[in-house]
């Protein structure tokens, strides 16, 4: 999700398609190594949120409804926490493109 964003980023104009995934993914990989993922809490949203009630939902409605619930509220999870994270990102896309002007 944060590609969306941080592709069309002004800093990322004069390059090419590959080059531009290549420095986001950089920039993601140096921001996990500052903030690194809480995963109890992501253990803990998927569970609260995605999979009890879709046990529930199951349970009352049937499959359908279930998995459109799962999906759905996976999706929302996975934007909203996208747009919470791209301003952290686009700090470290900077060095990214450094690190990458180095290598080259």
């Amino acid at each position: 999700m944060f590609y969306f964003e941080l592709y069309d980023d002004k800093r990322l104009n004069n390059k090419r398609a590959g080059e531009k995934w290549d420095t986001i993914n950089l920039a993601i990989k140096l921001s996990r190594i500052q903030h690194p993922l809480n995963i109890r809490k992501r253990v803990a949203l998927l569970f609260l949120l995605v999979l009890f009630p879709g046990a529930v939902i199951f349970y009352l409605f049937g499959s359908s409804w279930s998995v459109a619930w799962c999906t759905s509220i996976t999706f929302i999870i996975s934007v909203k926490q996208a747009q919470t994270k791209t301003p952290l990102i686009k700090a470290f896309l900077d060095d990214a493109i450094r690190q990458k002007n180095t290598k080259t």
